[in-house]
């Protein structure tokens, strides 16, 4: 065949950096994506987007629209605030691009970590008793301590804290209210950490849930903060997690109700605490999750047999023919 006849690849632009506190962490999973694609399938343009959110590609700066114009599908490596909360999704959907993950609705509800434990409580799942504080209020606690304080709308446990008495509480707020104007404050759950993804249209599932991993955090972190997240070997992470098959089972259903109860689509990673009764609590959906290294998600997957190289070509099937599906 000629090469006047060769057919042309698909331009995946896979975009990332961004001007959220997971800059660095999106970053990764930017480089990890680029590296990852098949070139013989794909022509692949990295995008990135700096801190004060100007798009370039190979260091020049340019309008987003003249960047994609050409794009099939946006491989969206972004997280946290603008990549993870619908204003990119929005900004995509405005200029009929198709993208991996989430669409703008289900991602500004998934960073809301209030608006998820709502709409999965009323699925069935179970959720940690919680109240909302104001920056300038005073807040009463209608639960005894150990607290959990986290910011209500930011990703990677940023701003995070566990607290047992008036005074951590009061400092535990000055900190989240750093990263947002929302804290959420949980009863704290004493428990196993698990966390697991899940899939959309895979092996002839519509919902298709990976083993759960479970979650031991290091000495230097007291749950799965951002440091047990991104550093390597700062916390261990079993794959599947050691808990019986229906408690396995349990787990991937509390997931993937989840999923159902925000209008995910593509992909998502639920974490959750395992009790001493063996009670499942959502904690929070990541509506896109790390690509990084030491990622959960790619973890589970390559369980199953599943690469990065595979997984992705995976999401870029689901963002070019199945638009949105309804589970």
């Amino acid at each position: 065949m000629s090469t006047a006849h060769k057919k042309k690849k698909p331009q995946i632009a896979v975009i990332y950096g961004g001007p959220s506190s997971d800059h660095e962490v999106s970053l990764n999973t930017g480089k990890n994506m680029i590296a990852a694609l098949n070139r013989k399938k794909y022509s692949v343009l990295p995008v990135f987007i700096s801190k004060k959110g100007a798009w370039s590609i190979r260091e020049k700066e340019m309008a987003p629209e003249k960047i994609l114009k050409k794009t099939d599908v946006v491989l969206n490596a972004m997280h946290g605030e603008f990549g993870e909360d619908g204003a990119v999704q929005g900004f995509l959907d405005m200029l009929a691009i198709p993208y991996t993950g989430s669409g703008q609705k289900a991602s500004m509800i998934g960073m809301d970590k209030t608006l998820t434990k709502y709409l999965s409580a009323l699925a069935g799942v179970r959720v940690a008793p919680s109240i909302l504080a104001t920056k300038g209020q005073k807040t009463a606690l209608p639960f005894p301590f150990p607290v959990v304080v986290k910011p209500n709308s930011r990703g990677s446990s940023v701003g995070v804290s566990i607290v047992h008495n008036d005074k951590e509480f009061a400092r535990a707020l000055r900190e989240t209210f750093k990263h947002d104007t929302v804290a959420l404050v949980e009863q704290f759950i004493k428990g196993r950490e698990i966390t697991l993804g899940v899939l959309e249209q895979f092996r002839g599932k519509k919902l298709f849930p990976l083993p759960p991993t479970e979650i031991i955090p290091g000495e230097a972190s007291t749950f799965f903060d951002y440091r047990a997240k991104y550093v390597a070997g700062a916390a261990s992470e079993i794959t599947p997690a050691r808990i019986s098959p229906a408690l396995t089972k349990k787990a991937q259903e509390v997931a993937m109700r989840t999923f159902r109860a925000v209008g995910a689509r593509h992909y998502a990673r639920v974490d959750m605490i395992i009790d001493d009764k063996n009670n499942i609590w959502m904690l929070e959906i990541n509506t896109l999750p790390g690509m990084t290294a030491t990622s959960l998600l790619p973890q589970q997957a390559k369980y199953i047999g599943l690469d990065l190289e595979k997984l992705l070509e995976h999401l870029i099937q689901l963002a070019t023919f199945e638009r949105r599906f309804k589970n």
